[in-house]
């Protein structure tokens, strides 16, 4: 690399601060892009090595408003070195009629029927992620109302320890058969496609881009407060925001959305005209900018 020369160095991830020390020599100016939050930076980077980074790096693109508070306030990073460029998903890509095929064979899978009220989930199966709350969340809807819900979770382990934890729960609160884990699949979007709402159970999540997939589908958002990013999509009326780790609240909003279909086809329809703003053609364009303002600079 010594013997090339580059205009820039672009880490696409905390988890490249690794790297910062090394290419220091290439004498080229650093960008990070930071799709983390703290737990997830010490997590994925370790605070020493993104601490140790930090003075040589030019400039920094958070994902979300709350990434950008949390550089600034945990870790003293110049709010003048930090710009928001939101997280983009090719939303033209994602229309409901295309699948239709699929989402008929994950019912029949399932064996969910039409009349079902689905919810979805998607991610990995850890602590950030909220995976622990999800049967929680199921199991209070199933004492709000006598309706059909189907619950689903996309992505994640589906077998070893933690999964036969989350199955642990799953059989004790008598939801086998409501609430599925289905792991790692090919087609996730097509999950997303069959449900009627999306949830994000969790703890602490950037801007995640299930979440732009579902909402291009026209499906609400449901997420925690002082859990990451989502918020600032959701409070734009993308979708509903509960208090955080509040499970009475969260099953209150779905039971709500499933007994009321209007209710619900307008805030898919709001959610769906939301996420036209997060394409891909839009929002890549302001990192293609920042990037050349730096190179330039």
């Amino acid at each position: 690399l010594k013997k090339q020369r580059f205009a820039l160095v672009y880490l696409n991830s905390v988890a490249s601060c690794e790297l910062v020390k090394p290419l220091r020599s290439l004498a080229a100016p650093m960008i990070c892009h930071v799709h983390e939050l703290e737990i997830a930076i010490r997590q994925f980077c370790g605070l020493n090595t993104f601490r140790q980074a930090i003075p040589h790096i030019r400039h920094f693109i958070a994902v979300a408003e709350a990434v950008k508070k949390n550089l600034v306030q945990a870790h003293c990073i110049n709010e003048g070195q930090v710009t928001v460029v939101y997280e983009c998903v090719p939303v033209h890509d994602y229309q409901t009629d295309f699948f239709e095929e699929a989402t008929r064979q994950i019912r029949q899978q399932l064996s969910v029927d039409e009349a079902s009220f689905v919810v979805c989930a998607s991610g990995t199966t850890d602590w950030r992620k909220g995976v622990d709350l999800f049967a929680q969340i199921a199991n209070r809807c199933q004492q709000m109302t006598n309706a059909s819900l189907r619950f689903i979770w996309v992505g994640g382990a589906s077998s070893g320890l933690e999964y036969d934890k989350l199955v642990y729960d799953v059989e004790r609160l008598g939801l086998t058969g409501i609430v599925h884990f289905v792991g790692v699949v090919e087609n996730p979007v097509a999950y997303f496609a069959l449900a009627d709402v999306f949830i994000l159970p969790s703890r602490e999540d950037p801007f995640p881009l299930v979440c732009l997939e579902a909402a291009s589908l026209g499906k609400p958002i449901l997420c925690f407060d002082q859990a990451g990013g989502m918020p600032e999509f959701v409070q734009g009326c993308g979708g509903v925001m509960v208090p955080y780790l509040n499970i009475d609240a969260f099953a209150t909003e779905i039971v709500h959305l499933q007994t009321d279909a209007n209710a619900l086809h307008q805030l898919g329809k709001k959610t769906a005209e939301q996420a036209r703003g997060f394409d891909v053609s839009r929002v890549g364009s302001q990192v293609d900018a920042l990037i050349h303002s730096l190179v330039i600079a």
